[in-house]
């Protein structure tokens, strides 16, 4: 049997010619076969297996039965099998194989499959040669027969009639061990599955408390009951069974069972538990039984002493409402279940699995997955589960949008309002514009100033503007941003003001100047601090208003706190040209003149980053965070260039060209993670998006867009590294790739 099925599958499997046909315009080669491997592996399967059976070695039921299941995507090889059974010394062994249910990632045999092998089998001849089995009736007849069979009302077929009872003994001894995956039908370790990289324990319970929280309360206890897990300690489900019932007296009895996480959570448990018996007595007004609990079970903890010198004061609480306010207590059975969800931090996870811990784990395992993705810059929170995490290109910012040249001369500095509606500039030609992002036409030109501009700063709410003179001017200004007028001149620097900052309540702002002073002001105009001896290039105020962060000439970035007015500095290699300070307020990204940009933690006043390959130093080039989370770093540069990082990992992403000069300045906007702005000595501003901004025939910008000031054709070029060792330039054109080129850069 074994070689007359060779034969057939050989001939069957011959290679076929290959074609090649004409389909829309494109070639498609079409293969009937692949010349190699000659046999198909579920064939070649088969046949092993025949061969087995029919010279009696002794190959474990079970173990045939997995390989059968595994490569059984067709009815073909279940019937070839079953055409073995009419060896009667294989029957019984064939019988329970076929009929046993499969378990695999691939499809197991089906009962139609077993009917038709069953078959298959009845209608082949005995034989009493173990050697020589016959051969088998026509499948197809025997198909239909079972079919018809099945029609009648047929339980069982005829050919596994004599193995129905170990069938379905084996059913019965196996129903649990499959979905369990235990040793008992496949010979498995029990202990835990060689795939997992973890105890297989653990993720049971966690599976389990996961389905409970979840509400599927059925599922967790059928998952506990069939792997035996314990989900939760006796001990501690006795404990939350009596803290629940108010029952201290049993409370206190299991409190000792309790094993802690850490040798000093012992102490915060029983303080926990003894703060809320003491707690509901002074709500019961059992001021006895609450002093009682406080001399001779709190005190002796010796925890939390400030705690206990506030509860020793609710006693004299005239009511339950003054008792909640003072003591930040609800009271009740909702105070109980706060106190128990308190206390699981404390316990050891080998009594209790923490509160979340499953979804804590996705979650972090998601984050990790956008932090080293390169090109995340999205806060969808409809992530999928079910893959891994990959975004392209297409949703970082490499497009010039458009293209704002109301500017007369060089422009040194560019900020977004808060809300993105609007954005300033700063320009060498003694003004600031502002414009309006929708429409991408300019709102207001502000004049005033004798000499060129610097630097811009957005009140809280928007509603002002300051703008910073030059050596020449030293004055600030503060402007109406509805009206464009000016409502605030100061001018008691004696030098020019190189930045400014407004704190959060929007009352105060801070200027630093090369006059050596840095200088706190009132929104009218009044002076209320000045620190000595601090020669500021640029400044930055925390979002919570607590810490002031200024560079200085001397290579120093300073930390000052503003309710104190104290300092912490630390020294820089190199001369820094430009401070941003990220959203959050813990890190600062520094500008320096040795052609790196430095990522500092302004707590512990360390470098955590270090950025490369962008070209500085005669100018003062400015830099931002950027994208969703701020997962990007850009900066300007002194090539003509806009530079890209990834944040986390420091690689350079991209190198955008479009301007036809030094890039001064970057801004990113804050509501649109695929937008920012760069600021040049072209005069001109650009806006960069994902989607490029639609030309007419001659090069100008569709919808109003605005052209660029020195007519050049504005087509995008961006480079892209992509690890292979080649520096890509693509651009916007249907040709795609302009050229690429191995090169180096720092």
């Amino acid at each position: 049997s074994c070689l007359s099925l060779l034969a057939k599958i050989s001939a069957r499997q011959q290679p076929q010619p290959t074609t090649t046909t004409e389909q829309g315009g494109r070639r498609r080669r079409q293969s009937r076969q692949r010349a190699n491997p000659l046999f198909h592996h579920e064939h070649c399967t088969t046949l092993l297996l025949l061969q087995v059976v029919c010279c009696g070695h002794g190959l474990c039921p079970n173990r045939v039965q997995r390989i059968v299941v595994k490569h059984n995507t067709f009815r073909g090889t279940v019937a070839s099998l079953a055409t073995v059974q009419a060896n009667a010394a294989c029957s019984t062994t064939l019988g329970s194989i076929l009929s046993s249910p499969g378990r695999s990632k691939k499809r197991a045999a089906s009962p139609a499959d077993v009917n038709d092998a069953g078959a298959a089998a009845a209608a082949a001849p005995s034989s009493s040669c173990p050697g020589s089995p016959r051969r088998s009736s026509s499948p197809s007849s025997s198909f239909g027969s079972q079919r018809r069979s099945k029609r009648a009302g047929c339980s069982q077929p005829d050919g596994l009639a004599e193995t129905g009872t170990e069938t379905t003994s084996k059913r019965q001894r196996t129903h649990g061990a499959m979905n369990g995956h235990t040793a008992s039908d496949d010979g498995d370790d029990p202990a835990g599955h060689p795939d997992l990289p973890f105890d297989r324990e653990q993720l049971l319970r966690l599976m389990a408390h996961q389905l409970q929280s979840l509400g599927c309360r059925n599922a967790a206890r059928a998952l506990v009951e069939e792997t035996g897990i314990e989900v939760e300690a006796a001990a501690f489900s006795s404990f939350r069974t009596s803290v629940l019932a108010g029952d201290w007296d049993k409370v206190e009895q299991v409190l000792g069972s309790l094993e802690p996480r850490r040798a000093s959570d012992s102490a915060a448990i029983r303080f926990m538990v003894y703060e809320q018996m003491f707690l509901e007595r002074v709500e019961q007004r059992d001021i006895k039984g609450a002093l009682d609990c406080l001399r001779s079970k709190l005190t002796p903890l010796k925890h939390n002493v400030k705690r206990l010198h506030q509860l020793s004061g609710l006693v004299m609480c005239a009511d339950k409402d003054e008792l909640y306010a003072e003591a930040n207590w609800q009271g009740g059975v909702d105070s109980r279940k706060h106190m128990l969800t308190s206390i699981q931090d404390h316990i050891s996870t080998s009594m209790l699995v923490p509160q979340g811990r499953l979804v804590t784990l996705l979650e972090q395992a998601l984050e990790l997955q956008k932090r080293d993705c390169l090109y995340h810059n999205s806060n969808a929170t409809n992530t999928t589960l079910l893959e891994d995490h990959h975004c392209s290109r297409d949703v970082v910012p490499l497009h010039v949008r458009a293209v704002l040249a109301d500017h007369t001369d060089e422009v040194w500095f560019v900020r977004f309002s808060h809300t993105g509606a609007m954005l300033a500039s700063a320009s060498k030609d003694n003004t600031a514009c502002i414009w309006d992002m929708a429409t991408f036409t300019v709102k207001h030109i502000l004049r005033g100033h004798l000499d060129e501009l610097s630097y811009v700063a957005w009140s809280p709410d928007d509603t002002r503007l300051l703008t910073c003179g030059g050596d020449n001017d030293r004055t600030v200004c503060m402007w109406d941003t509805g009206t464009g007028n000016c409502i605030l001149t100061i001018e008691r620097h004696t030098e020019g003001i190189t930045a400014c900052a407004w704190t959060p309540c929007g009352t105060k702002f801070v200027t630093g100047s090369t006059d050596n002073t840095l200088r706190l002001w009132s929104d009218e105009g009044t002076l209320l601090h000045t620190w000595e001896r601090v020669r500021a290039t640029d400044l930055a105020i925390a979002k919570d208003g607590q810490l002031l962060v200024v560079v200085c000439h001397e290579h120093k970035l300073r930390v000052f706190d503003m309710e104190s007015k104290k300092q912490r500095f630390a020294q820089e290699s190199s001369a820094i040209t430009s401070l941003a300070l990220s959203e959050d307020g813990n890190h600062a990204l520094l500008n320096l003149g040795s052609q790196e940009l430095h990522l500092w933690n302004i707590h512990t006043l360390q470098v955590v980053g270090k950025y490369k390959g962008h070209k500085q130093g005669r100018y003062s080039i400015r830099s931002c965070f950027g994208g969703s989370n701020e997962t990007f770093v850009a900066s300007g540069s002194e090539d003509h260039k806009v530079y890209l990082w990834h944040r986390q990992t420091e690689k350079l992403l991209e190198v955008l060209e479009g301007h036809s000069a030094v890039v001064n300045s970057v801004a990113w906007h804050p509501r649109d993670a695929c937008m920012f702005a760069s600021a040049s000595d072209d005069h001109t501003v650009r806006i960069w998006s994902t989607q490029p901004a639609e030309e007419n025939g001659d090069g100008s910008l569709r919808d109003g867009e605005r052209p660029m000031a020195n007519g050049r054709n504005d087509r995008h070029v961006a480079f892209h590294g992509d690890g292979d060792g080649s520096d890509d330039y693509y651009d916007d054109d249907e040709d795609g790739l302009l050229q690429a080129t191995t090169t180096s850069f720092v």
